[in-house]
């Protein structure tokens, strides 16, 4: 049975590629965070990806509203 975990990653860009968001280019070897259900890569300067670092943030440091 395989896993699935849809949550949003940041991982190292294996290719080059185009952020969803922004449209900026992605160069192999960036750091991008990936959506699993979507298959989409934002780059580290998209509004997404602060959402993202925001959540684990919060869910790290226990805060109240980790899982808003």
């Amino acid at each position: 049975m395989r896993r699935y975990n849809p949550e949003p990653q940041f991982i190292v860009a294996r290719y080059p590629g185009v952020c969803a968001e922004t449209g900026k280019a992605i160069r192999k070897g960036d750091t991008v965070v990936w959506h699993p259900a979507s298959g989409k890569l934002y780059c580290e300067s998209s509004d997404y990806a602060a959402t993202v670092r925001g959540i684990r943030f919060s869910e790290t440091w226990g805060m109240g509203d980790a899982n808003w």
